[in-house]
């Protein structure tokens, strides 16, 4: 089975960081993927990092610089090589549950997603992450899913007001996305 792909199952962290510009962001997904048929057990000890390209890690850590939320496009896209990862918890369902993990001395290379397979940038940049951690949570919405009418807080009252400096850190490690349990390849 191809990991990525219908019929697999993960959960996905998403760390925002809005650039100098005001206009984009810089995004980091952490993603664990799994055949649904073999539940992972929680805690995964921390291990070397080993993703070959996107569409067969396992263990996924993308970072996309200079997203534009409005037309959905990125300048670049960087897939993690090397590093170490680990989770701590992983729990739930799609309706509620909790995503946290850890990574450390990650090597990020520019990448060419819309290629098949998908492959590093000939020449491309390189960036390093000495660490990142991230503990994500979800729950089905009390309102049935509607928007939250720009209220500062969101349904866990972490602050989340899409100031630059969110919980003490110009990134949002907090519940900003979080796609768990799913089987829809990522769709």
């Amino acid at each position: 089975m191809t990991l990525g792909s219908a019929g697999s199952s993960h959960y996905r962290a998403m760390m925002v960081s809005p650039t100098s510009s005001g206009t984009t962001q810089d995004i980091v997904f952490a993603e664990y993927w799994w055949d649904p048929t073999v539940p992972p057990t929680f805690p995964i000890a921390a291990h070397p990092y080993d993703a070959v390209n996107y569409n067969d890690c396992s263990d996924c850590v993308q970072f996309f610089q200079g997203f534009d939320p409005v037309a959905k496009t990125y300048q670049k896209a960087f897939l993690a090589q090397s590093g170490s990862i680990a989770f701590t918890i992983g729990s739930g369902n799609v309706q509620a549950g909790q995503f946290a993990g850890s990574a450390t001395n990650l090597r990020l290379e520019e990448w060419d997603l819309d290629a098949n397979p998908d492959v590093a940038v000939t020449g491309g940049q390189c960036i390093i992450i000495g660490s990142l951690e991230w503990d994500a949570g979800w729950s089905t919405p009390v309102d049935g899913g509607q928007t939250d009418a720009g209220q500062p807080t969101d349904a866990g009252s972490t602050t989340d007001a899409g100031n630059t400096a969110d919980a003490g850190s110009t990134i949002d490690a907090g519940t900003t996305d979080v796609d768990a349990g799913s089987t829809d390849g990522g769709a």
